[in-house]
């Protein structure tokens, strides 16, 4: 392998959250935020890897020995069982030689906190380097609907849908530039959530008698289809009316913004990173007035040119 540095994008999921994880058809696009990854060949016989926050700061670092098949983690979380069933198969694969050795470095725009995909994108970002399947690797490592690592992979905004096939979810790669994205915000909660644990919560409450598999894949269609403002906003009130069912939970303008003079609707795992909100020039004003500054407007927040 050349020494050779890309971009992947982050993603945020406009539609099908939750239920993309039973096979209905979700859509997500790309943010303009992502991770740098940057490859290095050495003659050593370690894996040295470090991961860069957006300023710089080192999160995580560790060595993999071929030798000892042992991994150190020198900076970041104890539990490295995630990085270790990486490693492993990537070596395990064959997809390089990778008796040589190589530095590794990751490089996020976004700060973590945010939940644009740190975790996918890394994962988007191997299974490139390495030529090999990204939703297998995701299955392997940190697990998932896969949608995030699609968004990634493919560089752009897609439709994904989950089948029995891990290997080969259903993707459709999609441009969204809706005609009234001048109403449309994204702002960040003040919180991280952690998806796996979402996940996880999920498929052990969900009340499936709220939702059906078709009405969820038909809704994700036509939102995105939307050519008018109130009707986009009249769709993004029955998304979340239909999964406050299913996750006995209020929706988030129930919960946080119940005097906001538009609709809101959480992106992703419900009650942390980010929000979409459709109103007016007025918008702005009004999250910063409730403490939130980190906001975004459409244009700022997504890369809508993609490889479509």
């Amino acid at each position: 392998m050349e020494n050779k540095e890309i971009f992947i994008p982050g993603k945020l999921l406009i539609a099908g959250e939750y239920v993309v994880l039973d096979g209905a058809k979700s859509y997500a696009v790309k943010t303009r935020h992502g991770q740098y990854l940057s490859f290095e060949q050495r003659d050593t016989d370690l894996i040295e890897w470090e991961a860069l926050d957006h300023e710089g700061k080192k999160w995580l670092e560790f060595t993999f020995s071929y030798a000892s098949e042992k991994l150190d983690l020198h900076t970041g979380s104890d539990d490295d069982r995630h990085l270790y069933r990486l490693i492993r198969y990537i070596i395990d694969n064959k997809a390089t030689d990778l008796r040589s050795g190589y530095k590794i470095q990751t490089r996020l725009t976004f700060p973590i906190s945010w939940g644009l995909g740190s975790s996918s994108s890394l994962i988007a970002g191997i299974a490139r380097m390495f030529d090999l399947n990204p939703y297998d690797l995701l299955a392997n490592t940190f697990g998932g609907s896969g949608y995030d690592v699609a968004v990634g992979y493919e560089n752009s905004g897609l439709f994904f849908t989950k089948t029995p096939d891990i290997k080969n979810p259903v993707i459709e790669l999609h441009n969204w530039d809706p005609v009234f994205k001048e109403n449309l915000y994204f702002v960040y909660l003040n919180r991280k959530q952690n998806s796996r644990e979402a996940m996880l919560n999920y498929m052990k409450y969900k009340d499936s008698s709220s939702c059906s598999i078709t009405d969820m894949s038909e809704l994700t269609e036509a939102m995105i289809a939307s050519k008018d403002r109130d009707e986009f906003a009249m769709l993004m009130r029955t998304h979340e009316k239909i999964l406050s069912a299913v996750l006995h939970q209020p929706r988030i303008k129930e919960a946080l913004f119940y005097d906001y003079n538009g609709e809101v609707k959480s992106l992703g795992a419900w009650g942390g990173d980010f929000c979409m909100a459709i109103g007016n020039k007025k918008t702005p004003e009004y999250f910063r007035s409730k403490g939130y500054e980190v906001l975004f407007d459409f244009e700022t927040m997504l890369n809508a040119q993609s490889s479509v």
